[in-house]
């Protein structure tokens, strides 16, 4: 039988220090991802009485709801990233308070770009088509960043047909207003 050589354990030691740091480096993003309703939009929900709230971990604050990015990937055209809250929206008081949840927000980016998540717990579906402006999207898997700069949050008409179906008032069509995004690893 051969022995080793000093050589030869060198470089298995440092294939095992590589594969070892590859995949500690492979960090989970963190970031956030900001809702901003238009004006237009917040005046037609409030004439409406429709109230909209970030909810489980969510901060919302006037018109801008904040959701932490809580995963996903970056790539060099592309991201998904999960975030962590949702939106409540909620129309009525006492025993007539109707209420629709959209939670688990998975954020698309690149030449697609959407925003999907679960109605009321059940599928995921997409909410929102994400349309952003030219140079408005970078990703870059070397450094580890994706970033999206004020993308319109357009409705998909179904969602939007079946959150007014839930809360019995009918919901703005078409686009709601503005998101940021920024997340890196």
């Amino acid at each position: 039988m051969r022995r080793a050589t000093p050589s030869l354990l060198g470089v298995l030691a440092l294939l095992l220090v590589s594969a070892v740091s590859a995949s500690a480096g492979a960090a989970e993003p963190t970031g956030n991802a900001t809702l901003v309703i238009s004006a237009a939009k917040a005046r037609l929900l409030a004439e409406r009485e429709i109230g909209v709230e970030g909810i489980r971990g969510a901060e919302s604050e006037g018109r801008e709801t904040r959701l932490q990015v809580g995963g996903g990937t970056i790539g060099a055209a592309s991201a998904t990233l999960a975030t962590e809250g949702g939106l409540r929206f909620a129309v009525g008081d006492g025993k007539a308070r109707r209420v629709a949840r959209l939670t688990g927000f998975v954020v698309e980016l690149g030449p697609d770009a959407r925003l999907s998540a679960r109605l009321n717990g059940g599928k995921r579906r997409t909410v929102f088509e994400l349309v952003s402006r030219p140079g408005g999207f970078v990703s870059d898997a070397a450094k580890g960043i994706a970033q999206l700069h004020g993308a319109r949050l357009i409705w998909r008409r179904s969602v939007a047909r079946a959150l007014s179906r839930r809360l019995g008032a009918n919901v703005p069509r078409g686009p709601l207003g503005r998101i940021r995004v920024s997340a890196a690893t």
